[in-house]
């Protein structure tokens, strides 16, 4: 391992940046205060946000779909993160009871992880 590695590992650096995939969703939200009060420089993404940028709380906005590889490869690479949180989940709403007369009260739900 190289120093550079070592601090990546160790959390040394002086620059800890962390990349969080599904920011506006359950888990996502919910770490970005923590990250900010934890010292790391926060970088976000999300593909429902509509503000770009750095918001009151200093972390920094993406709107991107992560299906779009060249997205993805521009904002890693201008970010440089030490850290990458992903939490990006896509769900599909199974419904075949709908098809059936089924009570919608007996639907499943089906997740898909990316």
């Amino acid at each position: 391992m190289t120093s550079i590695d070592l601090e990546v590992v160790s959390g040394s650096s002086s620059a800890k940046r962390v990349l969080v995939t599904g920011a506006t969703g359950f888990i996502g939200q919910h770490c970005l205060h923590y990250l900010v009060n934890e010292g790391f420089e926060v970088h976000a993404m999300s593909r429902s946000r509509h503000k770009t940028g750095v918001d009151d709380d200093g972390v920094h906005w993406y709107l991107t779909d992560l299906f779009n590889s060249g997205s993805q490869e521009t904002i890693v690479n201008e970010v440089r993160p030490t850290h990458l949180l992903h939490f990006a989940w896509y769900a599909v709403r199974f419904m075949p009871c709908l098809d059936q007369g089924i009570k919608q009260e007996s639907m499943t739900m089906v997740f898909i992880g990316i």
